[in-house]
C-alpha cells in the first residue's frame, strides 16, 4: 500500500514538472519565418498643382528581377538583399479647372539594388500588421518614416501582404498600394 502511495505522488509530481516546464521554442506567428520574395504588384497615385494647374500621374505595374528574402520575427522583419527593377508606363492628366485639357502617357524604369533594413511590426489581430516606423512602400512614395499597415494572407506556402502608404511631404500628393507576394523558404 505505501509503495503504491509513493509510485503514485512521485508519477504525479513527475507529471506536474513535465507540464510545467517551459517550451524552449521561440514565440511565433502565423509570418514568423523566412520568405523569399517573389514580386510586388504596384498601383500609385501622385496629384500635384502648380500654378493652378493640377495633374494626376497614374502607374501601376509588377516587379521583375527580383530577389532577395524576408525574415519575420515575433516583432519585426529583417529585409534582406531584396531587389527588383520596373519597366512601365505612367499616364498623367493634365486639369485647367475641372476639365482635362491634356493626357501623357511615358515610360518610366526604376529600380531598388539590394537593400537589407530591420522593421519593427506589431501583429493587429490575426491578418493585420503595423508597422510603426513604416514598412515596405511601393516603389514612387519617397517616405517611409510614417506609420503604415497591412493586411496579410497565407495559402499553403504563399505570404501575400497588401500595404499602403501615402506622402504629403512635398508640393505633391503621393499614394500608392502594393501586393508583395512570398513564398515560404
Amino acid at each position: 500500500m505505501r509503495l503504491t502511495f509513493v509510485i503514485t505522488v512521485v508519477g504525479g509530481l513527475l507529471m506536474a514538472a513535465i507540464s510545467c516546464k517551459k517550451s524552449s521554442a521561440p514565440p511565433s506567428n502565423a509570418v514568423t519565418g523566412t520568405w523569399n520574395f517573389v514580386n510586388m504588384s504596384t498601383q500609385t497615385q501622385v496629384n500635384a498643382v502648380v500654378s493652378g494647374d493640377s495633374t494626376i500621374t497614374y502607374a501601376n505595374y509588377i516587379t521583375q528581377n527580383n530577389s532577395g528574402s524576408i525574415t519575420f520575427t515575433i516583432d519585426s522583419m529583417d529585409v534582406n538583399a531584396l531587389a527588383y527593377s520596373v519597366s512601365s508606363t505612367a499616364t498623367t492628366y493634365a486639369y485647367y479647372q475641372v476639365a482635362i485639357y491634356d493626357t501623357l502617357t511615358t515610360p518610366f524604369s526604376a529600380s531598388l539594388p539590394p537593400t537589407s533594413m530591420n522593421v519593427g511590426y506589431k501583429l493587429i489581430g490575426t491578418d493585420s500588421l503595423y508597422f510603426p516606423n513604416g514598412g515596405l512602400l511601393p516603389t514612387g512614395i519617397t517616405s517611409s518614416s510614417q506609420g503604415q499597415g497591412g493586411h496579410f494572407v497565407i495559402s499553403g506556402d504563399t505570404l501575400r501582404m497588401t500595404v499602403s502608404g501615402s506622402d504629403t511631404t512635398t508640393s505633391q500628393i503621393q499614394m500608392g498600394t502594393g501586393v508583395i507576394t512570398l513564398v515560404r523558404k
